[in-house]
């Protein structure tokens, strides 16, 4: 009988249960608990419910609590024990054994084979406690709780029932042995674990309780309590799914509470030292989580649940333990500091070749698609070579050493991680635990490994034979450009990313493989600029190179270059008018913008095939169906001079980029709008004065209008109003979706308020969108 966790569980009773609804038809409920369940066939039941009833008189006899990995099984086991064996008027015995150690398999097994073994422990456990009288002194009282159906038995574990032959069975017989049958059991599990033993549980006296992920109040909280602050939104929102698992969110705390103590010991802020983390990208929060060595600690000096170093190093440093920590040696070498970071480096090396191998696998017919369903038992033997041949060709050790590796791997992922790699692992297959992890351990190896093979297979991981955007891979390619400098190779990190600085000259997809370019460049800048600064300069070498070129692209640079305007410091007002919520104050720095927005002929001096595409619409499968703009139809070029549209806002940022500059943020963007007003519009709130101002709705000839032709703010920025809406930056970088201002040619009056604002899909192109360029005040000096 274990004891009730001594742990700090703040986020415990915040954390949500679920309960299967009892009606649901017998067919529905294996699919329910062990596959993608409906949400009408879950409700939600409160702690307090679970408690009166477990603790009352008829308390229900058969419990499955199903939890992925990571979200808390054992504590939440171990909250049940601990209330029932303290709850007032509680008329329950609880008795917590663990499957995930050997003693708790052992004891099942002589429960098996001499019915007893079980009273016997509880008897030995009281007699522990209590002191002062032998274990048979209290046998008789434990035997007579047992026959008045008082003793709750809690099994922790399903999964680790099939790690010994035979366990399913011996839990069968003890489920309908007849000293256990009329007495409360509880199983924990993963969905996949009841999946595999269904004809255990499928039977109408089960009553299924689901462990919700933690929700961002929970996260909060915790942080709070355990790191040193609420720490939340210091998370970049791409990462923050990390912390829905209560195992991964206590690990990402402790490593923050580091350097918030390390942080205090020198009497500086605390939230200095969790920005100078760089958690700026979800591939940043990834390696932080899973590859931080933390301090290398014996694990033999270590405590059990006293010790809160390993707390403070990532999963894979934390899975170094027991059998496991063999992982990386060779005959003869013993695992201590000296190899421990070699040791995490190979645990890496490992999870990386099988996550890229399932990647190059195609699991169906149809165009590339990554294998996230995971490795079947008949396909294990296949795909084990073909792994092992991959880490030989890296250098990475023989076969004989990869296939001792992965059975330890195996055992880290099983005992010391509880299934927070793969949820199914050994002879019965791989299956990753999340795809996030699998996508970002595909990507550790593609920039640290990859071979030219793989990068030309990687290649046709972004627009399939029929020109379709190949979707799935999104995450993986997002992990590739945004890894930082720790867990990458560089050489080979350039060798996958730099081309995508020039443009491609693929045919089939023309339109989304220079969309996967865009948006390759977009993630990727930052770290080429610091890692291969050449590069980023031969990609603008074009744009410097118009001003030495033809008259009119020398005019189109002075234009770009000379156009911006200052913006003074200051505070953004706040919106006026009925029905507008104000926002309260806020302080904008001093910056550039352009007086107009990018026209046609300066976008493509970037993207000359644009041209192409100056007037029309994308369809959603990015055929162009192309129009004529009512300037184009009275002359050839005629709407040179137009708003480009028809750019995604990946095309917006690169544009910005190659020229030197930015994109405005979006409260610059509205101040800039405002030039000082606090009314609806520039000019006031009167919309018969936005006429003068704006090309919207009621002054519109169908289409956009050249820039320039009317007259500017206060700051001298046209077409603020109207015209077309115009995409912003944002502080989000890793939303799909980004924010669009100003409104646009055919809207009503309300819609191009400075205060307006719409979202649209960054990857979406559209007839009323276009942009305008902004600069960090000193950047633009050399123009004026």
């Amino acid at each position: 009988m274990n004891s009730p966790t001594t742990k700090p569980l703040p986020f415990l009773l915040g954390q949500r249960l679920s309960e299967l609804d009892t009606e649901t038809h017998p067919e529905d409920r294996q699919r329910a608990v062990c596959g993608a369940p409906t949400e009408s066939w879950w409700g939600a039941i409160t702690r307090r419910a679970v408690l009166d009833r477990s603790a009352g008189a008829d308390p229900p006899l058969r419990v499955a609590l199903v939890c992925d990995a990571g979200l808390g099984k054992t504590t939440n086991l171990q909250w049940v024990e601990a209330h029932l064996g303290v709850s007032r008027g509680s008329s329950q015995l609880p008795v917590l054994i663990r499957l995930d150690t050997p003693g708790g398999l052992d004891l099942l097994e002589r429960e098996y084979d001499a019915p007893g073994a079980i009273l016997d422990y509880i008897s030995s456990a009281i007699s522990r406690s209590v002191g002062g009288h032998p274990p048979a002194a209290y046998r008789r009282e434990v035997e007579r709780l047992q026959a008045a159906s008082r003793v709750t038995l809690l099994i922790d574990g399903l999964d680790h029932a099939f790690s010994r032959p035979g366990i399913p069975s011996v839990l069968d017989a003890l489920l309908k042995s007849a000293g256990w049958r009329g007495c409360p059991v509880w199983v924990a599990g993963r969905p996949h674990a009841f999946d595999t033993s269904w004809e255990l549980f499928g039977s109408p006296e089960w009553r299924f309780l689901r462990v919700e992920p933690l929700d961002p109040a929970d996260i909060r909280t915790y942080l709070t309590l355990q790191a040193g602050g609420d720490w939340y939104h210091a998370i970049p929102s791409g990462g923050r799914g990390l912390l829905t698992v209560p195992r991964q969110l206590r690990l990402v705390a402790g490593l923050l509470q580091r350097a918030v103590d390390t942080a205090r010991s020198k009497e500086r802020e605390p939230l200095e030292a969790i920005l100078e983390l760089g958690l700026q990208t979800a591939a940043d929060v990834y390696t932080l989580a899973y590859f931080e060595p933390g301090e290398y600690v014996d694990p033999k000096a270590l405590v059990p649940g006293a010790d809160d170093r390993t707390n403070r190093r990532g999963l894979i440093a934390s899975g170094l333990v027991g059998a496991a920590e063999r992982i990386g040696l060779r005959d003869g070498e013993k695992p201590g500091r000296g190899n421990y970071q070699a040791r995490v480096r190979r645990v890496a090396a490992l999870l990386g070749a099988i996550a890229f191998e399932m990647f190059c696998a195609k699991s169906h017919d149809g165009p590339p698609a990554p294998n996230t369903v995971g490795v079947t038992e008949v396909e294990l033997p296949h795909f084990q070579e073909a792994v092992g041949r991959r880490l030989v060709t890296a250098g990475l050790g023989s076969r004989a050493d990869y296939q001792n590796d992965f059975d330890l791997l195996m055992q880290m992922n099983t005992h010391a991680l509880d299934f927070l790699l793969f949820r199914e692992v050994g002879n019965k297959g791989i299956i990753w635990h999340d795809r996030t992890v699998q996508a970002f351990f595909a990507a550790y190896w593609a920039v640290n490994f990859a071979t030219v093979g793989d990068r030309k297979q990687m290649e046709r991981w972004v627009v399939g034979d029929e020109g379709e955007r190949l979707s799935d891979f999104d995450e993986f390619w997002t992990f590739v450009a945004e890894l930082p400098d720790a867990v990458v190779d560089r050489d080979t990190w350039h060798a996958t990313l730099a081309p995508c600085y020039t443009p491609p000259q693929k045919v089939t997809g023309k339109h989304e493989w220079v969309q996967w370019h865009r948006r390759m460049i977009y993630l990727s800048f930052r770290h080429m600029r610091n890692r291969f600064p050449a590069v980023i300069d031969r990609w603008r070498e074009s744009f410097e190179a118009l001003s030495r070129a033809s008259k009119s692209e020398q005019r189109i640079h002075r234009e770009i270059e000379h156009g911006f305007r200052d913006i003074p410091a200051g505070v953004c007002p706040s919106a006026a008018g009925p029905r507008v919520k104000a926002v309260g104050e806020r302080r904008v720095r001093a910056f550039q913008i352009h007086q107009y927005a990018v026209t046609n002929e300066m976008y493509e001096t970037f993207d000359p095939e644009h041209r192409a595409m100056r007037w029309g619409e994308l369809d959603e499968w990015g055929c162009f169906t192309r129009l004529k703009h009512a300037l184009a139809l009275r002359g050839k070029n005629l709407d040179d001079r137009c708003p480009v549209v028809n750019v995604t806002w990946y095309d917006s940022w690169c544009f910005a980029a190659w020229c030197g500059y930015r994109l405005p943020m979006e409260l610059e963007w509205e101040y800039a709008c405002r030039a000082g007003s606090t009314d609806l519009w520039c000019c006031g709130n009167d919309p018969r004065t936005l006429r003068d101002y704006a090309w919207f709705g009621e002054s519109h000839s169908g289409s956009t209008h050249p820039v320039g032709g009317l007259k500017a703010n206060m700051y001298g920025l046209y077409d603020m109003h109207g015209n077309v809406y115009e995409w912003c930056d944002t502080a989000s970088p890793q939303s799909r979706v980004r924010v669009c201002r100003g409104g646009c040619w055919n809207d009503l009056p309300r819609d191009t308020r400075s205060a307006g604002r719409n979202k649209d899909e960054a990857s979406g192109a559209y007839m009323t969108i276009g942009f305008r360029l902004a600069a960090d005040q000193i950047a633009n000096q050399q123009g004026e």
